[in-house]
């Protein structure tokens, strides 16, 4: 394994599980102490990673509060949501995960004729006031942050649910790395809500790719589909089209979409 394979995979556990000793590293990657010590530095350098005595933690990522993630990009956000909201059939059962973009989905859904579940404090008191859909809140632990639910009492709401579609939103977009929020918490949840539904759907705005903003979820190749503005880089076009993931992009300026799918019809009934 070259040297720069070796730093991804060890960046991508530290994403992960936020921290790595040296000992195991070398058991890993079956290399010697001095070579993980020398990754471990040049990751230093690259301001990657933070070294600790025996190993290395991740690198502490400033969480920027619900609130004011809310009015960023939100151009974007509307105008992706608005595309989003197109793949929801009347009577599906739909998961609509935390996140600011996903509370902007939650605005323009139809206003009945669904079951809704959500981990988000936000979207349950917006479909709550604004709409006759059946509202279904999971409960779990409040994680201020990001104004929602997380833990073993969250994912357990999804248990008996038959859930066709679930829209989620995440803080960072890598090919080698995945996809990462700023929560092991949030993270575990997204993995659980993947695992649940019958179809996944990211929703996202451009500002997200080449980002790792904490522990990953799960490879980007783990969803069904992709709905972005049309600024997303080529790599990641052309890594949807090699991995079966429907793609689906949205002029910012004209709303006008400009769909890149496979050639099977999308079906999410």
């Amino acid at each position: 394994m070259l040297a720069e394979e070796r730093r991804r995979h060890i960046l991508g556990h530290l994403n992960r599980f936020g921290t790595a000793k040296v000992a195991d590293l070398v058991e890993q990657f079956g290399v010697s102490e001095m070579t993980v010590d020398r990754d471990l530095n040049q990751m230093v350098q690259e301001g990657l990673i933070e070294k600790v005595h025996g190993g290395a933690v991740a690198k502490h990522v400033a969480e920027i509060p619900y609130r004011e993630r809310f009015v960023q990009h939100q151009a974007e956000k509307q105008t992706v949501t608005q595309r989003a909201v197109q793949l929801v059939k009347e009577g599906q059962t739909i998961f609509l995960s935390a996140g600011t973009t996903i509370t902007e989905l939650a605005r323009v859904l139809p206003k009945n004729g669904l079951k809704i579940i959500t981990n988000s404090l936000p979207i349950a008191q917006e479909l709550t006031l604004s709409s006759e859909n059946d509202i279904m809140l999971t409960g779990g632990t409040v994680r201020r942050y990001a104004e929602a639910l997380v833990g073993p009492g969250a994912k357990s709401a999804l248990e008996n649910e038959y859930v066709h579609l679930a829209f989620i939103s995440v803080t960072g977009i890598d090919l080698e790395q995945g996809m990462s929020v700023y929560s092991e918490s949030e993270a575990d949840m997204l993995r659980h809500i993947i695992k649940a539904a019958r179809k996944t759907v990211l929703v996202t705005d451009s500002s997200k790719y080449g980002q790792v903003m904490g522990p990953v979820v799960f490879p980007l190749d783990s969803i069904h589909v992709l709905i972005s503005d049309d600024k997303i880089p080529k790599s990641y076009q052309s890594y949807c089209q090699e991995n079966d993931i429907d793609l689906i992009t949205v002029s910012v300026k004209t709303t006008s979409n400009n769909k890149t799918q496979n050639k099977k019809e999308l079906a999410y009934a």
